[in-house]
């Protein structure tokens, strides 16, 4: 339903119960100094158009108990002093939306500012919030500049939001693009939270869940309520609050508005150990987006009175496009929703073999490629269930069962696990590595159970998980980071010939929406937006002066969550994508700044993260933990120079960046995109600047870029 005041229109959204009449409030009392009283979060906007646009708030009585619902009043006005108010019109809240309010002003003029506040109604007198300001998208035949602001990853524990002190020196951002995590789901992860003083504590902590050490625990939001105060908390920061109160944002999310490294509703926090497919969890998360993120869903919505709980999971649609006249037409997408598992189980048992050699002849033969040039790939292998080797299965067993109950399990469950696992094909040198445990700790002097070396040389080859650098029973390493690219390249291939679907993250109706979309976008520059990148993160540890011991002396893949994870997909839907001219992605997730040209042509901008931990200090921790990788020579003095290495390793990189937080600011001109990539030292958003804002400013460096017909340049 919709209401016209004064040419303009006003439909409610999520947390609205109705809309009322509108209402003249020029004789009306209004009290400017309660506003953090009552709009704890203050206010946002999103999803401009040339004609519309999303306004937010939450508010908040703690005098009223049980919540009930609030009268507001929304005003519009020309200008920041209120004098040319456009829309005045009453709202009543609805309690069960944790007193969100969201509405969509329609029949606004492109390419124009517009103040807007929220009254709160007590009594006879109304309260103010603050004061917001946003801006309508140009008209579709309209060619202006377009300013945009990249951003990603804004993890609150530990940091402060000091990088967004350099976007509230632009005074003219159109709007702010942000590529999710912009909640972080655990309290005090220890692998990239700090503790100090900037946290959060669950009010719901008995429905939150308990994860980390016994002695050590930290806590996953589960609950809708703790989904709910995580975006309290956040956006109760003033530096982010002036952002939303100065620029409207477009936003999609990525994993941890959910659960880090998600897929559909499974979460990894178990690293394999069990099942965490959880759909309640997943729709309270969803659920706390929509009710306090200025999204404008009723674009894909046939019936436009669908409820919020109507549009979540597995109805997710978030992707959504919007045109800025002639210039520019965005894309948004969502990596999240619908793609598939990761590749590699997080608890394979790294003998276990993936493709036998008969599988392998076959599938090389099919592409013309020899068997023997794949052999290096390979380990040999026997199958463990045929009866010679009853004595090493069983030995196998007892010694599983007995490292899964280390590892967490119950008995039960450890020896079920172990009995999977030990059976059907397994790769001799792995499983030697177990039955020489054995062997020097239980068997008798003079017994042997290993397999000799002269076993190899009769055995076929196959390929295992070991091959991919998964060492361990459980966990994320070998699984979706650290994972070797030579060997993930072939099993990927092999997989994608086998069932492509495997291998698609935007799922089939979510891919044909992009592709439409771009081809027939008659803007000049089409932008892509990705929550997780699309340029590869390969680090090469094969050359000899590192010094690398076997066998982390190859090239690894640091993340399959991402794109990587998918690299005949990628290269398939880049090639269709830039038969269109002038496309730029721009994308977020991997804390590190990566710019370049994929050989398709297209450019590709990845923003570092606003506060979340840089990659680089991600790998250095990970490897200081990790009992392999800790004993690895040379790691310092690798990551020293890993903004090079990953450069040469991957040559469509033209600037990599991977110990440093920052964002990105673009100017989309009829003839060019210029690209600002403004960077600040890790160490400097362990402190505020919020009162000392120029303190700060003074240690951002910049690094400036275009893009043109002919492809980027770097120009400082």
């Amino acid at each position: 339903m919709a209401f016209a005041t004064s040419g303009i229109g006003l439909l409610g959204l999520s947390g609205c119960q109705e809309l009322g009449d509108s209402l003249d409030l020029s004789k009306a009392k209004i009290d400017n100094t309660k506003a953090s009283d009552y709009f704890p979060q203050s206010l946002a906007s999103g999803d401009p158009k040339a004609d519309s646009v999303i306004l937010w708030t939450r508010v908040e009585d703690a005098q009223l108990m049980p919540r009930e619902p609030l009268e507001l009043v929304l005003q519009v006005a020309a200008d920041k002093r209120f004098s040319n108010i456009i829309l005045s019109q009453k709202i009543k809240t609805d309690p069960l939306r944790d007193g969100c309010v969201k509405v969509k002003v329609s029949e606004l003029e492109a390419s124009n500012y517009y103040f807007y506040r929220f009254l709160y109604r007590k009594s006879e007198q109304y309260f103010s919030s603050k004061i917001g300001r946003t801006k309508t998208a140009p008209r579709a035949d309209e060619q202006r500049s377009i300013k945009i602001a990249q951003v990603s990853c804004q993890d609150y524990v530990g940091k402060f939001y000091n990088t967004y002190l350099q976007l509230l020196e632009i005074e003219d951002l159109d709007f702010v693009l942000f590529l999710g995590d912009y909640i972080y789901e655990t309290t005090r992860d220890p692998r990239f939270q700090r503790d100090n003083g900037r946290s959060v504590e669950f009010r719901d902590l008995a429905n939150a869940i308990k994860l980390g050490a016994e002695q050590a625990p930290f806590y996953a939001a589960n609950s809708l309520d703790n989904y709910r105060q995580l975006y309290q908390i956040y956006r109760s920061d003033s530096i982010l609050q002036k952002l939303h109160e100065q620029f409207p944002i477009i936003a999609t999310w990525d994993d941890h508005e959910f659960a880090d490294d998600s897929f559909g509703t499974n979460a990894t926090h178990s690293g394999g150990r069990q099942n965490e497919s959880n759909l309640e969890r997943k729709l309270n998360s969803e659920m706390a987006y929509y009710e306090y993120m200025p999204l404008d869903l009723e674009q894909f919505a046939s019936d436009k009175t669908l409820l919020d709980t109507e549009r979540l999971y597995p109805n997710t649609k978030i992707y959504r496009q919007f045109n800025f006249g002639k210039n520019l037409d965005l894309m948004v997408t969502d990596f999240r929703t619908h793609r598939p598992d990761h590749l590699i189980p997080e608890d394979a048992f790294p003998a276990s073999i993936i493709f036998n050699q008969t599988t392998l002849e076959l599938l090389m033969a099919a592409k013309g490629i020899s068997f023997e040039k794949i052999k290096p790939f390979l380990m040999p292998y026997l199958d463990i269930d045929e009866p010679q080797y009853d004595q090493q299965k069983n030995i196998l067993i007892a010694q599983l069962t007995e490292a899964y109950q280390e590892q967490g399990l119950a008995q039960a469950a450890a020896k079920q696990k172990a009995l999977a696992k030990i059976s059907g094909n397994l790769a001799v040198p792995i499983i030697n590595q177990w039955l020489e445990q054995y062997q020097q700790v239980k068997a008798g002097e003079g017994s042997t159970v290993t397999f000799s070396a002269e076993w190899n040389q009769k055995l076929p080859l196959g390929f295992c998980y070991a091959l991919l650098g998964k060492i361990n029973l459980f966990g994320a390493i070998g699984a979706r980071y650290f994972v070797v690219k030579d060997s993930y390249d072939l099993v990927s291939a092999i997989s994608y010939g086998l069932n492509s679907q495997l291998h698609n993250p935007l799922g089939e109706e979510q891919e044909r929406w992009l592709k439409k979309a771009v081809a027939r976008s008659k803007a000049k520059w089409k932008l892509v937006a990705n929550s997780v990148s699309m340029n590869s993160l390969v680090l090469d540890l094969s050359k000899k002066e590192l010094k690398i011991p076997k066998p982390f002396n190859q090239r690894f893949y640091l993340n399959v969550d991402h794109w990587d994870a998918f690299p005949q997909k990628r290269h398939a839907l880049l090639a269709e994508l830039s038969q269109a001219e002038n496309l730029v992605l721009l994308s977020g997730d991997i804390h590190a700044a990566l710019i370049g040209q994929h050989t398709t042509g297209a450019v590709e901008f990845t923003t570092p993260s606003v506060s979340s931990s840089t990659q680089r200090k991600m790998i250095s921790d990970m490897a200081a933990k990790h009992q392999k990788l800790s004993a690895i020579p040379n790691v310092d003095q690798m990551l020293k120079s890993a903004n090079q290495s990953l450069k040469e390793a991957n040559p469509q990189l033209k600037f990599a960046e991977m110990a440093r937080h920052g964002l990105t600011v673009l100017q989309v001109n009829a003839d060019n995109i210029i690209a600002e990539l403004y960077l600040v030292p890790e160490e400097s958003l362990y402190q505020s600047y919020y009162q000392q804002p120029q303190d700060f400013l003074n240690q951002v460096t910049k690094h400036q870029f275009t893009v043109t017909n002919d492809g980027l340049k770097q120009l400082s």
